[in-house]
């Protein structure tokens, strides 16, 4: 049996600028080297220092084998120099992977911002995916665009109702069929609220934002207390979820700091754990 165990670290490390970072482990027999990933999204333009060094120095701090961007680091309405900044700086040190969140694709050129995360040296997963080798180990990475790339509308005042939603599946559907067989694999997906696809992709892990924690939490309580397209209460807020036997979701609180407060859900960075049995 290949099932994976999937256990939460939730103790939080605060680190200079404002931000805490989080600890994940999953556990599956198909991994035979330790592997560590970080996992950020939804940057939206915030600034963690000159040049983001407090979060870069955690980055580095953590020493991830591999970065991985789950969506919006980049927004519509802010300057792209505090994401570009970062990005640059990632695609230097570390193998990095993104995906489109809905922000991003609602961006006046999506070209350009396709541009500026490849200049960067991130590679960018639409549909598509990468097998790499850690130690002896291979991981499939894998990612799928948010589905506000092919239109999207409103239903009712919280759930996403995309337009051409069989495009996103699509997109889905290819990351399924073309991950190697035995290779633990992992999905970027900027939004959380499909994880009933997630789980009937059979793929390992998805990891996601989107979610913003739930903007309020009260820890022990209410993890999280609204999210777009989960509405009220949401069910993944932010955190690991154990999705099936085989898969797992995690999401990520984000990094934005805006005019909105976010009581008790600080911005974080996440360190996913990936070991063997």
């Amino acid at each position: 049996m290949n099932t994976p165990q999937f256990i939460p670290d939730p103790k939080a490390a605060w680190f200079q600028g404002g931000f805490v970072l989080r600890r994940y482990r999953v556990v599956s027999s198909k991994i035979t080297a330790p592997l560590r990933l970080v996992l950020l999204s939804d940057l939206h333009g915030t600034r963690y220092g000159r040049r983001q060094r407090y979060l870069l120095n955690a980055i580095a701090e953590a020493a991830p084998q591999a970065v991985l961007l789950a969506g919006d680091m980049l927004d519509e309405g802010t300057s792209d120099t505090p994401a570009w900044q970062l990005l640059k700086q990632l695609g230097e040190r570390y193998p990095c992977f993104a995906v489109l969140g809905n922000h991003e694709c609602r961006r006046e050129s999506i070209l350009e911002t396709q541009h500026l995360y490849r200049s960067c040296g991130i590679t960018l997963l639409q549909g598509t995916g990468q097998t790499l080798s850690f130690s002896g180990c291979p991981v499939h990475f894998c990612g799928v665009d948010s589905p506000a790339r092919f239109g999207e509308g409103y239903f009712g005042h919280s759930y996403y109702f995309p337009l051409n939603f069989h495009l996103w599946r699509r997109q889905l559907s290819r990351c399924a069929a073309r991950a190697p067989k035995g290779v633990f694999s992992v999905l970027l997906s900027h939004h959380p609220e499909h994880a009933a696809y997630y789980a009937a992709s059979g793929l390992n892990l998805t990891v996601c934002g989107h979610a913003h924690g739930g903007q309020v939490r009260i820890p022990g309580l209410v993890n999280g207390l609204y999210a777009p397209g989960q509405g009220v209460l949401p069910p993944y807020a932010g955190g690991l979820y154990s999705l099936t036997p085989h898969s797992a979701l995690a999401v990520s609180r984000g990094l934005v700091r805006n005019l909105l407060p976010r009581p008790g859900n600080p911005p974080e960075m996440a360190v996913i754990q990936l070991t063997g049995k």
